[in-house]
């Protein structure tokens, strides 16, 4: 098995739609990420808030492969294994709502995102892994694509 790219990204968002937090290391366990979005936030008419941040596809992991366009979309049914412990299998696209396009922290409202994704690749930007063997990934490890 050889690398097809890096880990070039790790986040952490433990209260749901509020500002996450950059990460050199995290560790992934079988819900997902330690600690990521265990909370949520409910305004005075109780609705909670959904998809606000300062990055507005809030990933957990962002990882750096060669090529152009939608490759992560390749890797569907297949398995990441990413550093020396952690296994994902790649099971769904994610599909985009208008919460990307909004205004988020410094960030301006966008509304030309969510019409560029819709355009190119009918709302499908991303990718839902599950985990298979916990571990602990790191800035920078390599990832291997098999399947």
């Amino acid at each position: 098995m050889t690398s097809m790219g890096t880990v070039s990204e790790l986040w952490r968002y433990p209260v749901k739609s509020m500002l996450g937090e950059r990460c050199e290391a995290l560790r992934m366990e079988e819900r997902g990420v330690e600690g990521d979005r265990l909370f949520a936030v409910r305004d005075t008419k109780g609705k909670f808030g959904s998809g606000k941040s300062t990055r507005r596809f809030r990933p957990n992991l962002v990882i750096d492969v060669p090529g152009t366009g939608l490759v992560e979309q390749a890797w569907l049914g297949k398995r990441l294994y990413v550093g020396k412990e952690v296994e994902l299998e790649v099971y769904a696209t994610t599909e985009r709502c208008g919460m990307v396009a909004f205004a988020q922290s410094e960030l301006p409202e966008e509304p030309g995102i969510l019409r560029h994704i819709s355009q190119q690749s009918g709302l499908k930007f991303g990718v839902y892994a599950r985990v298979v063997v916990p571990g602990i990934v790191h800035f920078h490890d390599s990832v291997a694509l098999k399947g």
